[in-house]
């Protein structure tokens, strides 16, 4: 590795470290072996629940913090930092920074829309596991998974999705004083927060314990554009069919474009750690 500085990968999962329709990470494996070779913190960043991303850590053998919800929570290992203020909250073996609302508050708010709007809005906490499953192409303990949710409601719009019903959506959704992320598969629900204040409050602990540092952020979506501008180096997956997100390129312009998904995380870290991106 070329860097004086000490590099911290942020990475987001669906679409960018996974593959977005078998969400296999087989075709980064050569970047994830180098990099835990040279100790490098990957800090996965993720629309996921916690149960789900506990999961991937331990087929990535990743024991480095990580971010749920898109960015309503990070997660830091007991004893990750040697010196970490004491409000931060305890959780388990967690030491736990939350941005995010209560998930019960969320489903509350959806109910009152769906009840003002009349605009036909499932949440995850609508379905059955095998509903999440067909519609995610997970399989069903995954589903299960996906469902423990603690601080956002992903929603499914059932019917046509156009610019009208969605301007309907954010309008009430601003009213609320919530936010909504639209996805590929679903709309997200969730409070004002995003994966890139997490990111700051992260950057500060890992500058404080390894003082000099690289921060590179990894995403392909709209939902990782805090993120990539929170960091020093912006990498940005294209989508399926080759595509990048042109909304994040406008507002991310010095984002580096990559193939989409684990083959293109894979170049990308490879070239980072062999200094071409600087």
């Amino acid at each position: 590795m070329r860097h004086e500085k000490k590099i911290v990968l942020f990475s987001d999962l669906d679409g960018t470290l996974l593959d977005r329709d078998t969400y296999s990470f087989s075709g980064a494996e050569k970047a994830l072996s180098r990099i835990r070779e040279h100790g490098v913190p990957l800090v996965l960043a993720t629309s996921k629940t916690r149960h789900e991303v506990e999961v991937y850590r331990q087929r990535l053998s990743n024991s480095h913090p990580f971010i749920i919800e898109n960015g309503a929570a990070a997660f830091i290992p007991s004893g990750y930092f040697p010196h970490l203020p004491s409000l931060f909250t305890k959780r388990g073996d967690y030491l736990v920074i939350e941005l995010g609302l209560p998930y019960a508050d969320i489903r509350e708010m959806l109910s009152k829309m769906r009840e003002r709007t009349s605009v036909p809005l499932r949440g995850l906490g609508d379905m059955t596991p095998e509903e999440v499953a067909e519609i995610s192409n997970l399989d069903l303990e995954e589903a299960r998974l996906s469902k423990m949710r603690e601080y956002t409601e992903p929603c499914v719009l059932e019917g046509e999705r156009n610019e009208a019903i969605l301007a309907r959506i954010h309008d009430e959704v601003r009213e609320l004083g919530l936010k909504l992320t639209v996805g590929e598969k679903f709309l997200h629900l969730s409070g004002p927060h995003n994966k890139g204040e997490l990111v700051r409050r992260l950057s500060v602990l890992f500058r404080t314990s390894l003082k000099n540092i690289l921060t590179v952020g990894l995403g392909d979506g709209k939902n990782d554009v805090e993120m990539l501008a929170e960091c020093q180096i912006a990498i940005l997956l294209r989508k399926k069919g080759g595509l990048l997100d042109e909304d994040v390129m406008q507002r991310v312009p010095n984002a580096l474009p990559y193939e989409a998904g684990p083959a293109g995380w894979n170049r990308a870290v490879l070239e980072l750690m062999e200094g071409k991106l600087t």
